[in-house]
């Protein structure tokens, strides 16, 4: 966000003056519009990166990765990696430090599992994470 300059009445003999305060109330109108059309492209751009969702495929690789060095990092692939890795990791959680990751991209031609992807969020309000 911009910075503006914000201003605070003050109170005179002779009547009230506006004097510069970084905590004061009011901005002039010029710097509220600014401010204003700003704001607008955050809620904007806000909505635009709601209305996708991460796909993951029940195949998608996850991994488990520990604070605690000395605990080896756990690795889930294949047919009801997604189920098995969200299980384990609720588990582990409760004890650990643990951190749950999904692939995002290759780092193999070979490799045969689907990455996670971000798609369109559905229109009938299903659920992509199920």
């Amino acid at each position: 966000m911009s910075d503006v300059k914000r201003w605070e009445p003050e109170n005179t003999f002779l009547g009230y003056n506006m004097r510069p305060d970084a905590e004061g109330s009011f901005v002039l109108h010029d710097a509220y519009a600014k401010l204003e059309a700003e704001a607008q492209a955050l809620r904007e751009e806000v909505a635009a990166l709601r209305a996708r969702v991460v796909v993951v495929p029940d195949e998608c690789p996850h991994l488990i990765m520990f604070d605690d060095a000395d605990v080896k990092p756990i690795m889930f692939a294949g047919c009801g990696a997604r189920r098995a890795a969200l299980a384990k990791w609720e588990q582990v959680s409760i004890n650990w430090n643990a951190h749950l990751f999904v692939r995002i991209e290759k780092n193999c031609r070979d490799d045969r599992y689907p990455c996670a992807t971000l798609a369109a969020a559905p229109a009938q309000g299903g659920s992509a994470h199920e």
